[in-house]
């Protein structure tokens, strides 16, 4: 985007503003299914691809690492090399 203009920047902040707005049900219940997968130590990896189709991917990894604390830092690792 930093080669956009002005007026692409903000039609793609109008476009994630209408993505948050679409999603808001569900993205909740899709976070809270990525956060029970990784701790059941699931496939973690699947079930990203399922919450980013609802979920701006942006603000997951804080939540991820507010969800599994210092114990469960080898889970982010998990994720990142993927």
């Amino acid at each position: 985007m930093i080669r956009s203009t002005r007026e692409e920047k903000e039609q793609q902040i109008e476009n994630l503003r209408a993505f948050y707005k679409r999603n808001k049900e569900i993205s909740g219940e899709k976070q809270n299914k990525l956060k029970t997968v990784a701790a059941q130590s699931g496939n973690i990896f699947a079930e990203l691809m399922e919450t980013a189709k609802f979920c701006c991917l942006g603000r997951l990894p804080m939540r991820f690492i507010k969800w599994v604390g210092n114990t469960g830092g080898h889970v982010m690792m998990r994720i990142a090399m993927v």
